[in-house]
C-alpha cells in the first residue's frame, strides 16, 4: 500500500544456502517464493510463520497436482495456513483432468483465462519438415547450419516429447560429435548440471538447448530465435507453449516441426486451433534420397 516500505521478496529453495534464506526471512518479507520442500522444512523449524498468509500461489500447478508427493506437500503447506486464505493455481494447461485434481485444495474454484484467446504472436514463422524419426537428429544439424547462414546469432530451443527416455543422450552425443555446441536439461538432472546447462545457453557458450516440455517448465530464457519440435505434440496446447518461447518482445521468431508420417496429421489440428499456416519446408534444408535418408 501507499507509504509502506519496500521489502525484497525472499527466495527459499532446496539446494541453496539456508543461512542466507534465514537472513532474508528476518527482514519480514511480504512475499516468499520457494519450493514446497524447503518451505515445509523452514515451517517445521519454526523459521517461517505461515498462519498470517493471505494468498498462496502454486505455479506450474498442473504438474504439481499430477504427482502424489507434490499433492501431499501442497496439502501439508495449506494446513499450516488459516482457512480464509486465497489459493491461486497457475497453469498453461487447464485440462478437464486438472480441474478435477484441484478440487481437494480449494473450497470453490473459478477458472480465469488470461491467454488472450490462445493466440500465437504474428511475428513467428511456422514450418514443418517431413522426415522419418531416424533422420531427425541429422535434421537438427542441417537446420542449425542453414539458419546460421541467415542469422547473426542463433539461440535454438529443441523440444522433445516426454517419452524419449535415454534417447536424448544419443541426440546430444551425435550433435557434439559434429562440433555443434549444445546443452541438455533433464527433469532428473542434478541442480548444478541443470544450472550449468542453462547458463551456457543463456550466455551463448552453446547455441542449442535440448529439453522435454516438463524439464523446461517455468523457464524464461530471453533471446530465443528458433524453436524446433523434434516431435510433433499431439496436444495442440503444448505447441502454443513451445512456439511462444521465441519471437518475444516484438522480435521475429521461427518455429519448425519435424514430422514423421504419423505425426503429420497433428499439424492440421495446430493450424486450425491457432489460425496459423504451417508450411512444408523440407526443400530448404536438403533433399531426400530415393531410400528416404537425408543428405
Amino acid at each position: 500500500g501507499a507509504g509502506m516500505p519496500w521489502v525484497e521478496p525472499a527466495l527459499v529453495i532446496g539446494g541453496a544456502s539456508k543461512k542466507r534464506q534465514l537472513e532474508q526471512l528476518k527482514q519480514k518479507p511480504r512475499i516468499v517464493v520457494g519450493s514446497l520442500g524447503r518451505l515445509l522444512d523452514l515451517h517445521d523449524e519454526k523459521k517461517l510463520t505461515t498462519h498470517f498468509v493471505k494468498t498462496i500461489v502454486f505455479d506450474e500447478a498442473d504438474r504439481l497436482v499430477s504427482m502424489a508427493d507434490s499433492q501431499i506437500s501442497m496439502a501439508k503447506l495449506l494446513k499450516t495456513t488459516l482457512a480464509d486464505r486465497q489459493v491461486v493455481m497457475v497453469t498453461a494447461f487447464a485440462s478437464g483432468a486438472f480441474l478435477e485434481q484441484v478440487v481437494p485444495f480449494t473450497k470453490a474454484h473459478q477458472l480465469v483465462d488470461v491467454t488472450n484467446e490462445r493466440k500465437i504472436p504474428e511475428n513467428i514463422k511456422h514450418s514443418y519438415i517431413q522426415c522419418e524419426t531416424r533422420d531427425k537428429t541429422s535434421m537438427i544439424r542441417k537446420v542449425f547450419h542453414a539458419e546460421k547462414k541467415r542469422h547473426k546469432q542463433i539461440k535454438m530451443l529443441v523440444f522433445l516429447n516426454n517419452n524419449h527416455g535415454n534417447g536424448i543422450d544419443a541426440i546430444v552425443e551425435k550433435l557434439q560429435f559434429h562440433a555443434i555446441p549444445c546443452s541438455v536439461i533433464y527433469g532428473t538432472a542434478k541442480k548444478n548440471d541443470r544450472r550449468t546447462a542453462l547458463s551456457d545457453f543463456r550466455e551463448g557458450r552453446t547455441n542449442i538447448l535440448i529439453s522435454t516440455d516438463l524439464s523446461c517448465r517455468g523457464l524464461d530464457i530471453p533471446g530465443i530465435t528458433h524453436v524446433v519440435s523434434f516431435d510433433v505434440p499431439e496436444d495442440k496446447e503444448i505447441y502454443l507453449h513451445r512456439a511462444g518461447r521465441c519471437g518475444r518482445m516484438g522480435a521475429s521468431g521461427t518455429s519448425i516441426l519435424f514430422a514423421n508420417t504419423r505425426e503429420v496429421q497433428f499439424i492440421k489440428k495446430i493450424e486450425k486451433a491457432f489460425d496459423i499456416q504451417v508450411t512444408e519446408n523440407s526443400v530448404a534444408y536438403g533433399r531426400v534420397h530415393a531410400e528416404g535418408a537425408w543428405e
